[in-house]
């Protein structure tokens, strides 16, 4: 992956984490949907706040985007183990993007960015 499009993928992960932060912990239990406590949401949730805020303001980006990878993997193991359709579903989605954040956290390393 290019670092310009590797700086792309970290900037846009960082503005789809934050909001997503913020509403795991002020509602979480729209996470019960997934078939996720709310204690598991709001945790959830404030990790996603600090990676967002790496993500977007800290410099260099690369380990940010490798705790993104990293967050993405525990969640999705907690989503698979939900045992609903909508969290396993959830749970791929996860991965997938996990795999994304992987390969630009592995350029913006190279990149020294």
């Amino acid at each position: 992956m290019k670092t310009d499009t590797a700086q792309q993928v970290a900037r846009t992960a960082g503005l789809v984490t934050a909001p997503t932060g913020v509403a795991l912990l002020a509602a979480p239990q729209v996470a019960g949907i997934a078939g996720l406590s709310a204690a598991a949401s709001r945790a959830i949730g404030a990790v996603d706040l600090v990676v967002a805020a790496g993500l977007l303001a800290a410099r260099p980006k690369w380990p940010w985007a490798a705790a993104r990878s990293a967050a993405n993997v525990v969640t999705a193991a907690a989503l698979t183990r939900t045992g609903t359709r909508i969290g396993r579903t959830s749970a791929v989605a996860l991965i997938v993007l996990t795999g994304v954040d992987a390969i630009a956290a592995r350029s913006l390393r190279a990149a020294r960015r």
